[in-house]
């Protein structure tokens, strides 16, 4: 679990059932939502998200919003939260009659499917808990399988009507009549039971937090609520783990014993951890190395280089004076745990920042995993006829002709550096450069491969886009709009594979130069587009594609700019783009570098190979913008 000390808004998408009463105009509308059925969801982390609704924090009132716009034309009205028996989540609302909610009715009078969106927010105590794969944790009242998140003690800070969703099992009641809208029959008694419950754990955990430590006291606390436990059960459970703190310290302490390694993990596991926590990073030492290890890595109080030197000496038996501060830290430097630990958190944050770092050629571009440094080509097969034959009576089957197609041709690449830090930053005690160096190293590890891809798009010849092969729009007319687009996804649904038979491409990414931003978003999320009278106001285009914004498309530095071209993408599975990675490891490859006599203090490198290439051009449409 890992300490979050900014706000961070999360959006959870449930279905919603409107049903309008007629006559009742001037009347306020009512709404009783189960806003979130517990259970896990996508919200744009690399693994679903489950909320704790044991731990969340309810405000009395909460506003209900139009699309989360925090504005006064988007406030539709206010809701009361209520967590019923911790497994579900209902906002009983009452919306006052504007343009918005009266939008909103027609639309459920139509019998449109109207969705909801609850936003969350982090705090200073909140906590985010990573659930590796092969392990489960219990929450609102059922058992989740990792890999997956769990968010505890959120704040609720709003429900907003949406146009998509993603909780299926969720639902909402909005009536437009007056009246209070009743909760469900079974909260009066059991929410009582459950909060005196509750309250009785909270007791006894402030009680014997600073005894046990507020990690393992809040975990207990989630443990007790999730599994229904009683004041006995907690007890012995915060009595344990006051048991096993007591032992660990002991431990730490004696001459020549390794600091629990044998109870939490290898010392080099313990000084991995220990770094990882030390700069922040609960949650992806959690994920690479145990909730064990972290743990102890947060008893040991690591807070910068030269204490992360002095844990490592004291898990090796080493502990005790080494002459001041600089001898520590070289004597530290000479074990074998805490340099090869060092590249390893260093690795693993570097890591974890570039799956974070925003690419846009992910959404388009195939992987591929490559053996060696020669060249290889990539092929693909296709059938002369997609069509299946009707069996014979005899039960013979005809045989499918398939036909090679080159999609790309690769080779692979290696580009690195060197990276390290001086003798004077380590006795400085500078933790903070570990924090940071693995993000610059990832930093730098994408955007060069971004930068060699896009060099290859941007320049890519007329044996790739033109007329000739359907995927090219020029002139007056090619500027972004809603009728370009719709010229572009045409021309990508009419290709056709060597046998002349239609492929189905579907648009996936429309990836646009900063300038056409703006534009871009308005065609892409607009339900509506203004036509002469008489004709019809939706926009086709409306949801075609994701909106990727590439700075690269005009950026003077890179041949072929231009602020007015725009790409259209199939996904990744058409073969648009080709990227390829030795052995299919995409990450950066960071190791200790051993550094020049005339350098004082320690390095790593950081390199990666890859290969980038152009791919099957029935994928990709680009307009020159006119």
């Amino acid at each position: 679990m890992s300490s979050t000390n900014t706000a961070e808004a999360i959006s959870l998408h449930a279905d919603i059932e409107i049903r309008a009463a007629e006559n009742e105009s001037n009347k306020p509308a009512t709404a009783k939502i189960l806003a979130y059925t517990g259970g896990p969801m996508r919200v744009g982390r690399a693994y679903p998200l489950v909320i704790d609704l044991a731990s969340i924090d309810l405000p009395k009132s909460i506003p209900i919003l139009a699309d989360h716009r925090n504005s006064i034309d988007g406030l539709l009205g206010q809701g009361e939260p209520v967590a019923v028996d911790g497994r579900e989540l209902y906002v009983n609302a009452r919306l006052v009659r504007t343009a918005a909610t009266q939008h909103l009715l027609g639309l459920a009078n139509a019998g449109v499917s109207i969705q909801a969106s609850v936003g969350l927010e982090a705090g200073q105590d909140s906590e985010l808990q990573f659930v590796r794969d092969g392990e489960s944790v219990r929450v609102n009242g059922r058992d989740h399988g990792g890999p997956v998140y769990i968010a505890r003690k959120w704040t609720l800070r709003e429900t907003s009507v949406v146009a998509v969703g993603a909780d299926r099992n969720a639902r909402t009641a909005i009536k437009a009549r007056g009246g209070k809208v009743e909760m469900a029959e079974n909260l009066s008694d059991d929410l009582g039971t459950e909060r005196t419950r509750v309250e009785e754990i909270d007791a006894i955990i402030a009680s014997n937090r600073e005894q046990i430590g507020s990690a393992q006291a809040d975990a207990i606390r989630s443990t007790a609520i999730e599994s229904n436990l009683g004041v006995d059960a907690t007890c012995r459970l915060v009595n344990a783990a006051a048991l096993d703190r007591l032992r660990f310290a002991r431990g730490r302490h004696t001459p020549g014993h390794s600091a629990g390694a044998s109870e939490y993990g290898s010392p080099k596991d313990l000084l991995v951890a220990a770094a990882l926590v030390a700069t922040g990073e609960h949650e992806i030492a959690a994920k690479h190395i145990g909730g064990d290890a972290v743990e102890a890595a947060m008893k040991s109080r690591v807070g910068g280089l030269y204490e992360l030197a002095c844990y490592a000496l004291q898990i090796e038996g080493r502990g005790g004076g080494h002459g001041g501060r600089e001898a520590t830290v070289r004597a530290a430097f000479s074990t074998t745990s805490l340099p090869v630990a060092l590249g390893e958190s260093i690795s693993k944050r570097a890591m974890d920042a570039y799956q974070q770092t925003p690419a846009t050629w992910r959404k388009f571009a195939q992987r591929v995993p490559l053996n060696d440094f020669r060249e290889q080509t990539a092929l693909r097969l296709e059938a002369r006829n997609t069509r299946l034959n009707e069996v014979s009576p005899t039960g013979e089957i005809a045989h499918l002709q398939l036909g090679e197609q080159v999609v790309g041709k690769m080779r692979l690449k290696t580009k690195g550096a060197i990276v390290g830090i001086s003798r004077q930053d380590i006795v400085n005690d500078d933790l903070s450069i570990l924090a940071n160096l693995p993000r610059e190293m990832a930093i730098s590890a994408s955007e060069t491969f971004s930068d060699d891809l896009w060099e290859l798009i941007l320049q890519a010849g007329s044996a790739y886009f033109s007329s000739g092969n359907g995927n090219l729009l020029t002139g007056g007319d090619s500027g972004l709009s809603v009728d370009s687009l719709a010229d572009a996804v045409s021309k990508m649904r009419r290709q056709t594979n060597p046998f002349g038979r239609p492929i189905s491409l579907q648009p996936a990414a429309l990836v646009v130069p900063p300038e056409l931003e703006a534009k871009g978003r308005s065609i892409l999320a607009s339900t509506e587009v203004r036509n002469a009278a008489g004709g019809p106001t939706g926009n086709p285009m409306s949801g075609i594609a994701e909106l990727e914004v590439e700075p690269r498309l005009s950026n003077s530095t890179f041949g072929g700019n231009s602020a007015t071209a725009w790409y259209l993408f199939a996904s990744p599975n058409a073969a648009p783009v080709l990227a390829g990675f030795l052995g299919g490891r995409e990450e950066p490859v960071v190791e200790q570098a051993e550094m020049a006599a005339n350098h004082l203090g320690i390095g790593w490198r950081v390199y990666m190979d890859g290969a980038v290439s152009l791919g099957d051009y029935r994928g990709a449409v680009r307009s020159t913008g006119g």
